[in-house]
């Protein structure tokens, strides 16, 4: 798949596997699915969804009641559907999370 982005180095060296935008335009998705499970987004300097994406991850790691809520809900979501349908059955958990204060 060609990512329009240069992949050389220590992204390379670890074995990460390009995913493509994930629904969010100029949002690299990378992720590494051996145990430790790694994903990384890349988004360029300035984008628009830095802060919304920073705050999930500071309430995830504060708030381990909602990241057990997420991982349960992935979990079902993927055991019932497409892997593009169980991504827009996530979003209300997401417009929840973006909805809590900053």
């Amino acid at each position: 798949m060609d990512s329009g982005i240069k992949l050389d180095g220590p992204i390379e060296r670890i074995s990460l596997i390009y995913k493509g935008e994930y629904a969010i335009n100029r949002r690299h998705c990378f992720s590494k699915l051996e145990s430790p499970k790694v994903s990384l987004h890349l988004y360029a300097k300035g984008h628009l969804q830095i802060e919304r994406y920073l705050h999930f991850v500071m309430l995830m790691r504060r708030r381990q009641d909602l990241a057990e809520e997420l991982s349960t809900l992935k979990f079902e979501l993927l055991t019932m559907f497409s892997k593009e349908i169980h991504q827009l059955n996530k979003s209300p958990f997401y417009v929840r999370i973006n909805s809590m204060k900053r």
